[in-house]
C-alpha cells in the first residue's frame, strides 16, 4: 500500500544535491513522480498526489514564455499560480535554492509551504514532508 504519493516538480531532481532527499523519501514509503521539464506537467493528475514539491528556478519548457517566466527565474512560480488557479486546495511545498520575497509573500496567502533548500538535509527534509501530509490529511478528516 502506498503511504504517500509526491509529484516533484525540479529540474535538479537527478542530481547529485537532490538525490539525498528524494532516496529519503522513498525510504519512507514515499512514491514520487518526477518531473524535470514544466511541459511533462499534466494538471488533471495534480488531484492524485498527497503532496508536490516545486522548484522555481527551471527551463521554461516550449508551453510558457521566456516573458512570462522572466527565462526561468519564476518558471516555478507561474506554475504554482496556475495550480492554485485550477486546485485551490493543492497542497504544494515550493523548495527553492533562494528566498524571493514575492514569491514567499503568495505563499502565505495562498497556504502554500516556502522552504529554502540549503535549510534542510535530506532526514529532515523527508520528515518535514511527511508531517506536513499527516497535518493535512488529520485537517482533511477533521472537515
Amino acid at each position: 500500500m502506498v503511504k504517500y504519493k509526491i509529484l516533484w516538480i525540479d529540474d535538479d531532481i537527478n542530481g547529485p544535491e537532490m538525490m539525498s532527499q528524494y532516496d529519503a523519501l522513498k525510504d519512507k514509503g514515499c512514491i514520487i513522480t518526477p518531473i524535470t521539464n514544466p511541459d511533462q506537467l499534466q494538471f488533471d493528475t495534480i488531484v492524485l498526489y498527497d503532496c508536490i514539491i516545486l522548484d522555481m528556478y527551471m527551463p521554461t519548457g516550449d508551453n510558457l514564455s521566456f516573458q512570462e517566466t522572466r527565462v526561468g527565474s519564476r518558471t516555478g512560480f507561474v506554475l504554482l499560480k496556475k495550480i492554485k488557479k485550477e486546485f485551490p486546495n493543492a497542497k504544494v511545498v515550493v523548495f527553492s535554492v533562494s528566498d524571493i520575497p514575492d514569491v514567499r509573500k503568495y505563499c502565505n496567502e495562498n497556504s502554500v509551504e516556502y522552504w529554502v533548500k540549503s535549510h534542510y538535509l535530506a532526514d529532515k527534509f523527508a520528515n518535514k514532508i511527511i508531517n506536513y501530509i499527516e497535518l493535512n490529511r488529520k485537517r482533511n478528516r477533521n472537515k
